[in-house]
């Protein structure tokens, strides 16, 4: 491994960790994984392996550093396991290099690997994909067509494009410059219609389903830190208050009449199934609005409970106008060693502050699409007969980690959620990039859904982000307050969410014909340097 190239490894890693929030540097990101590319170029297998750790450990560890807020070991433990993924990918892509076409082969292998990574092991680190640098970027208008998956092979095609352009200059062999470029001018091609589309579709407006929503989001403003686990009653008593007084401006006057509220998650830490008081506190103030609402709570976690040997649900319930419990959605992507420990009895005697996590949750099995009830019947503008509205309005929730989930998100909208709720709870992280970046991530999946997101979190950052990917309006860090906005339900399936799975699919059948290529490659060298030095010993 020579020196240059394991500055290029660095410089890798710095440039992706700079390319998502807070800097959000989005041009950063192609230059990232042409800087890889550069940097294994033909090298052997062994040393690539070794350079793609080692930017792996810089991006991660550079990007990521927050999770250090949960227990520092956890900070280099996940940069090391995200790490060894970064290593296999610049394996294949060295390998990947000496075939024809390789820009478009190394793309396709970058997707996949970053799908791999989001999904596997234990459910998955769905952070710092490079789709997510692009909500700022021309590539943008791409996410509705192709989704994340497809994204990012667009911008890992630019990096590769850029690493073969570079390689083809330096070898002084102008005809490969000019093919390498054919990736990059596809992706600006591309790119350059559908942002010539959007504001046709825009002006056209058919995805629209129905009057607007007037919606609240209400942020109970705790105190920074994990230790307001221990203060539920803290929680509960602000985002009570909060709606209370969200509930005398409606009665005033001040405000119009809300077709939803949004409780951010872990805004009751404590059962209201179980505690009259909280159902009460809760109902109270649900009955108060006058509006149906989605709550964050926990069901089953007490002491109690976990004697019976049951495991929590991260839930979110949904109350109509009149403070009834509705249907509920219990979170499906739990958050390894925060809400649930595997291995416990193996790792809890060896790390002992695991035992701060004294309970597993229990993943959620239903569609995350809650029927709200709606309120009634609601006078257009002009003085005419009241419409009669639709009984219930299709609500998508995505709770805190889940709006990274691209299957959740997707499945969320193919099964008729017309806007989509993300109930969160970052008090943990507050003065981290960890709240800037699940913004970014949140403004890419309005995106690729074309769905606005209603972000409720409990100290920050509560925000409306348009279907378009962007942030209309939020409300300061660690105030307690409620965002009021009107919200465009929609209905429209864009290719991302119609037809996203084989766009997915397709991207990882060019990754794994890619790497079988490779090998069989790699073989056939393997024979002719093999015949070539028998036919030498023979002569």
């Amino acid at each position: 491994m020579t020196f240059a190239r394991a500055c290029a490894a660095v410089v890798t890693g710095m440039l992706l960790a700079v390319s998502v929030a807070p800097l959000s540097l989005w041009w950063a990101a192609p230059l990232g994984v042409a800087a890889l590319g550069l940097a294994v170029w033909r090298a052997r297998l062994r040393t690539a392996a070794w350079l793609g750790l080692l930017a792996g450990l810089v991006w991660f560890g550079v990007a990521v550093s927050w999770v250090s807020r949960v227990a520092f070991a956890a900070w280099p433990g996940l940069a090391l396991v995200e790490g060894v993924y970064v290593a296999v990918l610049a394996v294949g892509l060295a390998a990947l290099s000496r075939l024809p076409a390789a820009p478009w082969w190394q793309a396709a292998l970058w997707a996949t690997v970053e799908t791999v990574r989001s999904s596997w092991p234990l459910g998955g680190f769905p952070w710092l994909r490079l789709a997510h640098t692009t909500p700022d970027s021309p590539l943008s208008s791409l996410l509705p067509l192709l989704g994340v998956v497809g994204t990012s092979l667009a911008v890992a095609l630019v990096g590769t494009s850029l690493c073969a352009v570079l390689l083809a200059a330096y070898a002084r062999r102008p005809r490969r410059v000019l093919g390498a470029t054919v990736g990059v001018v596809v992706v600006a091609g591309t790119s350059l219609v559908t942002l010539l589309l959007l504001p046709v579709h825009a002006a056209a407006d058919t995805g629209v389903a129905g009057e607007d929503l007037q919606v609240a989001l209400v942020q109970g403003g705790i105190t920074a830190g994990s230790s307001t686990i221990s203060s539920p009653d803290i929680v509960l008593d602000n985002h009570v208050a909060a709606t209370l007084e969200l509930a005398a401006a409606v009665d005033a006057g001040e405000l119009p009449p809300l077709d939803l509220v949004v409780w951010p998650e872990n805004a009751s830490d404590d059962d209201p199934f179980r505690d009259p008081t909280v159902f009460a506190a809760i109902t109270g103030a649900v009955r108060a609005v006058g509006a149906p609402a989605l709550t964050g709570i926990v069901v089953d976690r007490d002491p109690a409970s976990r004697a019976a040997g049951l495991r929590w649900a991260n839930r979110v319930q949904v109350w109509d106008a009149a403070g009834e419990p509705r249907g509920s959605y219990d979170k499906q992507h739990g958050v390894p060693f925060g809400e649930y420990v595997p291995l416990r009895d193996l790792l809890t005697p060896l790390f002992p502050q695991l035992a701060a996590v004294p309970q597993d949750m229990r993943p959620g099995i239903r569609p995350g699409v809650l029927a709200v009830p709606r309120v009634g019947e609601r006078a257009p503008a002009g003085g005419q007969a009241p419409e009669e509205q639709p009984r219930t309005l299709p609500v998508g929730v995505l709770i805190c980690f889940e709006v990274a989930d691209v299957g959740l998100a997707r499945d969320a909208v193919a099964d008729g959620a017309q806007v989509i709720a993300v109930p969160t709870n970052n008090a943990t992280y507050l003065g981290t990039p960890q709240l800037a970046q699940q913004l970014q991530i949140a403004r890419t999946t309005a995106m690729a859904t074309h769905r606005p997101l209603l972000i409720a979190a409990t100290n920050g950052l509560t925000a409306l982000v348009d279907a378009d990917g962007e942030v209309r309006t939020q409300l300061p860090l660690q105030d307690t307050g409620v965002l009021t906005a009107a919200v465009k339900p929609r209905a429209d399936l864009v290719p991302a969410v119609a037809h996203g799975l084989l766009i997915d699919r397709i991207v990882w059948l060019v990754a794994a014909l890619g790497v079988l290529l490779a090998v069989m490659a790699a073989r056939l060298r393997g024979r002719r340097e093999t015949s070539v030095r028998s036919g030498g010993e023979a002569a």
